[in-house]
């Protein structure tokens, strides 16, 4: 088990990256396919070039989660997704299901927080691979867990140690980590405080 390599997927951002990356594609009978064309080709080239052993896809559930349910305003500035990118996580699913791949998705819980705890407690088995365009997911970075972000449309992608990361921000990683705490810690406060 110490050796093997598992790649979590963050299903939902990777789709909202594939649907803006790649122009309006649509199946005959009017379905849209552009998240699920650039997803797959995302998925797959990190399959092939990474070759992990396990392979783990995480998806938002539908509904509120325990963020909104401690702060009422929690993401309310945000437009809802677009009705064409929604109709294709459905599909998305069940090709990840074809494929042999877990499914996660857990009610009242985002797809990174979820994330999040996996990396936590494999931090023993194995290397971890992180799959995802969400860039507040670069905290998971750690030791045996490296994040891999798309960084040019649905094909270039970079990996992220704590190397890379100070190389490109020009900080060491834990002060990216400590901020994201600090952050998230007076969220909380605020919210609690609201309550």
């Amino acid at each position: 088990m110490s050796g093997e390599r598992t790649l979590l997927v963050d299903g939902h951002a990777l789709a909202f990256r594939a649907y803006y990356a790649l122009p309006e594609l649509n199946a005959p009978d009017g379905t849209p396919t552009n998240a699920v064309l650039g997803f797959l080709n995302m998925l797959l080239k990190v399959i092939n070039d990474e070759k992990p052993d396990r392979v783990v896809i995480f998806f938002d559930a539908k509904g509120e989660t325990f963020r909104h349910k401690a702060y009422e305003e929690y993401k309310e500035g945000r437009p809802p997704a677009p009705e064409e990118f929604k109709a294709q996580i459905p599909i998305l699913k069940e090709l990840m299901k074809h494929f042999g791949y877990p499914v996660v998705e857990i009610e009242g819980v985002e797809a990174d927080d979820a994330i999040a705890s996996c990396v936590r407690s494999l931090k023993d088995k194995g290397e971890i691979l992180v799959l995802t365009a969400d860039k507040d997911m670069l905290q998971l970075v750690r030791a045996n867990a490296k994040v891999l972000r798309p960084i040019k449309g649905v094909s270039t992608f970079k990996i992220y140690d704590e190397k890379t990361f100070e190389e490109e921000f020009g900080f060491p990683l834990h002060l990216f980590q400590i901020t994201w705490l600090l952050l998230e810690t007076r969220r909380t406060i605020s919210q609690a405080s609201l309550g």
